[in-house]
């Protein structure tokens, strides 16, 4: 009888680092998976781990379908543990249709936090579920849908060269598209900041040098500058390297010498 552990991450937990706060809780989840297993007599589970950019897609469509092609679902007869319904559904109706699929082929879900064995398939007592943490896991899924999609829109918008609000860097304006592009005048204020900052002129000298009764500059401001650049963190906050490349790309043209000209 095989004894599954599946894990559903989002592209974003699976991104993070090690010493992250979603690494962290994956590897408790992982732990509680293999203690689950050590208090029933099992053997180490066979690991299901799989990673979604769009928590849309319900766990049961795969189980619906007749070719669910490279995604995984157990076999008759299986254990399957989960220690949340966050990481296996997207809902209570694809938790719903998942436990009838479950039930037909004779397929134990056992979910951690729950403490219960939901599908009901090898137990003649009905398993008592707690119904506050029953409706608490299936907030927390709308919640973590509602995260996963905010995240994956700002990470797409950004992809874009969007600016999604907070504090413009000084050196850019706000197209009337939604896009961060150059300043000229402010540009040329940050060429001449970097040209002070060689010559060994201090934050306030740099300051005085560069204001203008029209654009004032305070010392804060060009600390905030060099700061960002010297923690290399201006990259972010300029056009994505996909605009980046455009530019260069229409830089270029504009040298290139006309062929019918020279011919």
């Amino acid at each position: 009888m095989p004894v599954y552990a599946y894990q559903r991450l989002s592209m974003f937990e699976q991104s993070a680092g090690q010493g992250s706060v979603s690494a962290l809780s994956l590897s408790r989840e992982r732990q509680a998976l293999l203690d689950y297993c050590v208090d029933h007599g099992w053997p180490e589970p066979v690991w299901q781990e799989e990673l979604t950019a769009d928590w849309r897609d319900g766990f049961s469509k795969r189980l619906l379908t007749d070719d669910p092609g490279d995604l995984w679902r157990p076999e008759p007869g299986a254990d399957v543990l989960v220690y949340d319904l966050a990481r296996m559904v997207n809902g209570a109706q694809d938790l719903l249709a998942a436990l009838d699929w479950f039930r037909e082929r004779d397929i134990c879900l056992h979910v951690l936090n729950l403490q219960a064995e939901l599908s009901q398939t090898r137990t003649l007592t009905r398993t008592r579920v707690d119904s506050d943490r029953l409706l608490a896991s299936l907030a927390d899924i709308e919640l973590r849908r509602g995260a996963d999609r905010m995240r994956l829109v700002k990470s797409r918008q950004r992809d874009k060269g969007r600016f999604l609000g907070g504090s413009k860097p000084f050196g850019y304006m706000v197209h009337s598209n939604g896009k961060l592009i150059e300043n000229p005048l402010e540009q040329r204020v940050l060429k001449q900041i970097r040209q002070l900052r060689r010559q060994g002129l201090s934050l306030r000298g740099i300051a005085q040098r560069v204001s203008t009764p029209v654009a004032p500059v305070s010392f804060k401001t060009v600390q905030r500058i060099l700061q960002r650049e010297d923690a290399g963190t201006a990259q972010g906050s300029q056009p994505s390297q996909k605009q980046q490349q455009q530019q260069q790309q229409q830089q270029q043209s504009q040298h290139k010498p006309d062929q019918g000209a020279r011919r």
